[in-house]
């Protein structure tokens, strides 16, 4: 799929990406902007495979301004912060219960604000969940249930299903100046294009610490539940291109998603494994390059990301098989959040569970086929994302 997507793309047109990117990108430090890769053949097959991300907001510390984002006082190595690792070890804890590899990083809004002292609040996808207030000495086991599929107890703070759009923009100055250079800037950019286009209300914009890419810089993750959407990652995205990147996001049709929307796909990196399995039992890869060089060891990680088997292995070609008793972690955690339901559980998780029932019943309906990645024989093309209250 990868070498398809590429030979669309054009194999020369690489220069004259760059060329154009750079002169659309007007505020941009060129000296930032030359450490940036910007080509499509560059940026396609950049994400380290994983099934769950976690994104974590936490208190900014007592030495922080009163009014400071979180990237103004996120160090170097966030993923260091206690609660960060407290995370971590609880994910690597539960070893095989886990849906796959878990990524966790940091993530803030883009105005001044920060959870309550001793709590954090925390995104869970693609379980497309959201809990707010979660006390720290709670938040390894409370993360580690939902990637597990179970609702946890809600005593102690709220929880509720994501709705809508949600944009994730790395910002992580500390870390590399192209993401906090680009990211800064374009993450109000594309909410002002939201509020601008009457999407205020569906769809967020947010900050996110590292995520691995930083020469594709602005790097943006996309996550809206039941569309074809869903767990795409986007580099080279800028306040120059923006608006063009935003009219293409919302307007996208192709069932395949970015992977397969013309408009799209310059800008893509990848996407969630285990996303790419929600209407297929088996995914056909297709290697090519730096990916096909140990295969062995790609197998590995594959299966080790997605808790799936790799049936199937000729030269670069792949087979991987989920089981036909798989369901996706957002499937897994509405099944739960019913069933907290009817035990009488806090009405936050009654407003959830109602939530994933209304949302899964507009996806479109499960088709198990062999094919390319994100792709089915017969999956019919969903409505534009404006359409997705």
């Amino acid at each position: 799929m990868l070498s398809a997507i590429k030979r669309a793309l054009g194999g020369g047109g690489g220069g004259a990406a760059a060329a154009a990117t750079e002169a659309a990108c007007a505020g941009c430090d060129p000296a930032i902007l030359s450490k940036c890769k910007v080509s499509p053949e560059d940026m396609v097959g950049t994400v380290t495979p994983h099934s769950a991300h976690v994104f974590i907001k936490l208190a900014a510390p007592a030495t922080a301004a009163a009014d400071a984002t979180d990237e103004a006082w996120w160090p170097e190595s966030v993923d260091q912060e206690p609660a960060m690792v407290a995370v971590n070890e609880a994910i690597k804890a539960a070893g095989d219960a886990m849906p796959g590899k878990v990524k966790v990083t940091a993530y803030d809004s883009l105005s001044p604000s920060s959870p309550e002292p001793g709590t954090a609040d925390a995104y869970v996808f693609p379980a497309g969940m959201y809990a707010r207030g979660v006390p720290l000495e709670a938040l390894p086991a409370v993360l580690v249930a939902v990637l597990q599929g179970e609702a946890p107890s809600t005593d102690a703070f709220e929880a509720e299903m994501v709705p809508g759009i949600t944009l994730f923009v790395c910002c992580h100055a500390a870390r590399d100046e192209r993401c906090g250079h680009i990211g800064l800037p374009l993450a109000a950019k594309l909410a002002a294009l939201a509020e601008a286009a009457g999407l205020g209300g569906s769809l967020r914009v947010l900050k996110t610490s590292h995520v691995g890419g930083h020469a594709y810089a602005g790097n943006v993750l996309v996550y809206c539940r039941g569309r074809s959407i869903d767990g795409d990652w986007f580099g080279g995205v800028h306040p120059g291109n923006a608006d063009e990147f935003f009219a293409a996001l919302v307007a996208v049709k192709a069932p395949s998603g970015a992977a397969g929307d013309a408009a799209l796909r310059r800008w893509w990196r990848g996407r969630q494994v285990a996303l790419r399995w929600r209407t297929s039992e088996v995914a056909r890869l297709h290697c090519h390059g730096k990916h096909a060089v140990n295969m062995k060891q790609l197998v590995q990680q594959l299966e080790d990301a997605t808790g799936g088997v790799v049936v199937h292995r000729a030269g670069g070609t792949v087979l991987l098989y989920r089981g036909d008793a798989w369901r996706p972690a957002a499937a897994q955690q509405g099944a739960a959040l019913q069933a907290a339901t009817q035990q009488g559980d806090a009405p936050t998780v009654q407003k959830a569970a109602a939530a994933q029932q209304a949302d899964a019943a507009a996806s479109p309906p499960a088709a198990a086929s062999e094919g390319q990645l994100g792709q089915t024989a017969d999956e019919q093309a969903p409505p534009p994302l404006q359409q997705h209250a």
